[in-house]
């Protein structure tokens, strides 16, 4: 008898960090399935687990990640079943807003916060509404959840709004450049 897929896998959603499990049922226990993501194989790993109990075929992804996101198929004789893996970030907050900072031309001005959740992915600075990007006079920093950004040579046009956007997390400061007298 041709094998095929009696419950097919269904979409899931999962907070980045969790375990997930994608699972079916296939009409014969002896059967042997192949899992995909996307078009890769997928082997098991530290990370996934392939379990088979009887007729139930399961696929666990131990702390699931953004790039988990996808579509994931089983594959059995000529059957395919997919479904979509959602991955959600975890909510991050702000735990230590930025503060205004003062300097005298051409201090450095250093401006720092902290949120809930170490992120892989950088944060976006601005000042005045223009995205930072690192250079000579723009030294971005990322310790674990604390997140600095430091202005060399400031001049007396820099003064304004810095914001720390990450997310739906954001902060905001004011940043006052004064000229020598």
């Amino acid at each position: 008898l041709p094998v095929n897929i009696v419950k097919p896998l269904q979409d899931k959603t999962a907070l980045e960090k969790s375990r997930v499990i994608l699972d079916c049922t296939v009409s014969n226990p002896r059967c042997s399935i192949r899992w995909y993501k996307g078009s890769n194989v997928i082997l098991p790993s530290e990370r996934f687990e392939i379990c088979s109990e009887g007729c139930y075929r399961k696929l666990i992804i131990q702390q699931v990640a953004l790039d988990d996101d996808g579509t994931y198929s089983v594959q059995v004789g000529e059957y395919t079943c997919s479904a979509k893996l959602t991955v959600e970030a975890q909510s991050l907050l702000m735990v230590r807003e930025l503060k205004d900072v003062e300097v005298v031309a051409p201090d450095e001005a250093c401006f720092e916060c902290e949120v809930s959740v170490p992120v892989l992915k950088s944060p976006v600075w601005s000042l005045n509404g223009e995205p930072l990007q690192p250079s000579s006079r723009v030294r971005l920093e990322k310790m674990g959840t604390v997140h600095r950004l430091t202005l060399r040579q400031t001049s007396t046009d820099m003064t304004g709004e810095v914001e720390f956007t990450f997310g739906k997390a954001k902060s905001r400061a004011q940043l006052r450049v004064m000229s020598d007298p």
